[in-house]
């Protein structure tokens, strides 16, 4: 073999590893977590979980395509009896999370056989962390919870961690199944997704008090509705241009508010309560 063929294999070869280095570096995994195969547990760590059967957590059929959640599959997080109440899963093959203005809400569905809190935490690579709790409020039914980082715009984080059953003291196991962990907006119904082609000012936004909704045509109903197409509120026979809604009774997080003109055109945006 001559010289210079031994340096050809040599470069080719350099030049494959490079490309592999690459490929690793780059293949960080996207939101939102959907679950839909076996695999999507490879890049999650199941911790304080007994003895961390891995069986405890993976990827089964959705139990319930009835409801909000329409996809096939989802993560089946068994809790077992002896776990810590702070048994849950972290990953950091997401790269930099960072908390902007138009991602500060992250959101997760739950399937749950307990009511309880839930936690996402968010870790900084100097072991810094933010955490967010939620309480679901429905059994054996998919809930979308909101998780709300808004104090933390502007800041970046390396690794996510969801705590599914995270009670006070762990008196016993539970059955969870967990999907759609991302950024908000991702599920919500195409119905409710903006219209904007319909002129509407909403302010204060966001708001813990009152806002202020503005069309260029009359309203006639309004509507509050949560991310997971529930309606909280509705003010009916306005016929006017503006209208003052009070939002204080509302607990803090992110809503969809519809609006109904006079001509029938309806039209939606995103109303963030502190």
């Amino acid at each position: 073999m001559n010289l210079k063929n031994t340096i050809m294999k040599k470069i080719s070869l350099l030049c494959a590893v490079g490309l592999i280095i690459s490929l690793n570096v780059n293949a960080q995994k996207q939101f939102p977590e959907t679950f839909e195969t076996a695999n999507d547990t490879a890049d999650w760590e199941m911790f304080e979980n007994g003895t961390t059967n891995p069986d405890n957590f993976i990827v089964v059929e959705n139990p319930d395509k009835s409801g909000i959640n329409e996809s096939d599959s989802c993560l089946q997080f068994t809790v077992v009896d002896e776990a810590q109440p702070w048994a849950g899963a972290f990953s950091s093959s997401f790269g930099d999370i960072e908390i902007t203005d138009n991602n500060f809400i992250l959101t997760m569905m739950v399937n749950k056989n307990v009511t309880s809190r839930c936690l996402i935490k968010l870790e900084k690579a100097d072991d810094t962390f933010v955490e967010v709790f939620v309480e679901n409020s429905s059994l054996d039914e998919w809930e979308l919870l909101e998780f709300d980082f808004y104090d933390n715009i502007g800041e970046t984080f390396t690794t996510i961690v969801f705590f599914p059953d995270f009670p006070e003291a762990r008196e016993a196991g539970s059955l969870c199944f967990v999907d759609n962990i991302g950024w908000e907006g991702s599920e919500v119904p195409s119905a409710l997704k903006e219209q904007d082609n319909i002129n509407v000012r909403v302010y204060p936004n966001p708001s813990s008090s009152y806002i202020i909704v503005e069309s260029e045509n009359d309203m006639a109903t309004i509507n509050i509705i949560d991310l997971a197409g529930k309606n909280l509120l509705t003010i009916e026979n306005i016929y006017n241009k503006n209208a003052q809604v009070g939002i204080s009774d509302f607990k803090s997080g992110l809503y969809i508010l519809t609006i109904k003109e006079a001509d029938g055109k309806v039209v939606s945006r995103k109303i963030q309560i502190k």
